[in-house]
């Protein structure tokens, strides 16, 4: 014989559950928002510098969603790759083997 007990008949249970819920809801729109925001602001500096490095683009997608809205409000001004890796606190002389020179 087995006893089920739904929490949703015990009122001090339902609302740490309910509150968790909607926390875990919160925090995957906000990681959702940040991904597509990484990846458009990704897609919008390989159209202005060409392919970008591995450590670039990785370094963007661990960049929180204030930072890189700012960085993406500021996109027409990065230039160079050496200008988006130090707003990117990357070294700036480091040539990635995975970017072909020329």
């Amino acid at each position: 014989m087995s006893i089920t007990i739904d929490v949703a008949d015990i009122p001090v249970l339902r609302e740490p559950i309910d509150r968790a819920a909607r926390e875990g809801l919160e925090q995957g729109l906000e990681q959702g928002r940040s991904e597509g925001m990484a990846k458009l602001f990704v897609a919008q500096l390989s159209t202005a510098l060409g392919e970008l490095p591995d450590d670039v683009t990785t370094r963007i997608g661990d960049l929180p969603t204030d930072h890189l809205m700012e960085l993406a409000l500021g996109v027409a001004e990065i230039g160079s790759l050496d200008q988006l890796r130090a707003c990117l606190d990357l070294p700036v002389d480091v040539v990635p083997s995975t970017v072909p020179t020329p």
